[in-house]
């Protein structure tokens, strides 16, 4: 065991595929410089101690009879963190896990997936175990889809794990396709919380009904979306990369969000409109929807008067850059 482990993982936007990657695989995802901290040391206490700090505050203390109980709480996702490494055959000492984080809860920008991917790699290594980052990324998928169970996809981990703009085809188990993109530089990428959270297990519940009976509107999303995704693919590959047409894309795959999956709301669509008056060359929902955050892709002389747009209206913004680092890992 390692006296003290600390592993960090970034947030993420989506260019394009929400829901498209537990449907049928493809998305595109750009890791942002918002990143969550799980640092683990030892509890000379007989129990589990988890904290939160920031948007995500709470605190749950665990014995270790509780482990892969849950109770609905954001705390959850470090509980089923622990339960998947105790799987691995691992004999647990008590510990003390702190959660801190600069990204919003709720709100789009794959939160669960930082905690998920941080806390089992941090967990992971101070029982001295060193997974690589793939193993990190499956076993935090595991964790949601087999112990809580919320619906989600694959995407959020893959992304938070490796960082950077990515297109990852989601339709095996793990995901066999990841190719890597970069953008230009000079631009930034602004993000709007809306400051409404929704519960993501409910959202995308509501939506796999809608799937299952074959509503036309989602299929029709799923179409849209996997047209675009491909174009933007093609897009994203080309050097220089043509910036007009990935704001197209986006603004298209945002559409149809709002008009087929049906799940943007009058302060996504009002930031929208502005910011696309303001500068930015494509804006769009991202996550579940219903609430949450909106960002646009804006030149970073621009940036400043998209901002000032923004500023009466009821959102929290942050100015942001990809992030090529994904998950990251210190020992002390």
């Amino acid at each position: 065991m390692t006296k003290e482990s600390i592993s960090s993982a970034p947030g993420r936007v989506c260019f394009a595929g929400e829901d498209i990657d537990w449907i049928s695989g493809p998305s595109i995802l750009c890791a942002v410089d918002l990143r969550t901290e799980v640092k683990v040391k030892s509890n000379k206490d007989n129990s589990f101690i988890l904290t939160t700090q920031g948007s995500l505050n709470s605190e749950l203390k665990l014995a270790s009879e509780e482990i892969g109980i849950y109770s609905h709480s954001v705390l959850d996702f470090t509980n089923a963190a622990i339960k998947i490494v105790k799987d691995l055959k691992i004999k647990l000492s008590p510990i003390e896990i702190s959660i801190t984080s600069t990204l919003p809860a709720k709100a789009g920008l794959g939160s669960s997936a930082t905690i998920l991917v941080a806390s089992i790699s941090s967990i992971s290594k101070y029982y001295g175990l060193n997974l690589d980052i793939d193993t990190v990324c499956s076993l935090a998928y595991k964790a949601e889809s087999e112990e809580l169970k919320t619906g989600a996809g694959q995407m959020d981990m893959y992304s938070s794990g490796f960082g950077g703009l990515i297109y990852i085809n989601s339709s095996t188990i793990p995901p066999k396709d990841i190719a890597r993109f970069v953008l230009p530089e000079d631009f930034d990428i602004v993000i709007a919380d809306t400051l409404t959270p929704r519960n993501t297990s409910d959202v995308i519940r509501k939506k796999r009904l809608r799937y299952q009976t074959k509503e036309p509107k989602i299929m029709k999303y799923v179409d849209t979306t996997e047209i675009a995704i491909q174009e933007m693919k093609e897009v994203l590959s080309n050097n220089p990369i043509n910036m007009e047409r990935l704001g197209i894309l986006i603004n298209k795959c945002h559409n149809s969000l709002r008009d087929h999956m049906c799940v943007s709301t009058s302060n996504v669509e009002n930031g929208i409109i502005t910011s696309l008056k303001n500068g930015a060359i494509g804006a769009k929902l991202t996550g579940t929807g219903m609430g949450g955050c909106f960002f646009a892709i804006v030149p970073h002389n621009k940036t400043e008067r998209l901002i000032n747009s923004l500023k009466d209206m009821p959102l929290k913004v942050y100015v942001t850059k990809p992030s090529g680092k994904g998950l990251i890992i210190d020992n002390i």
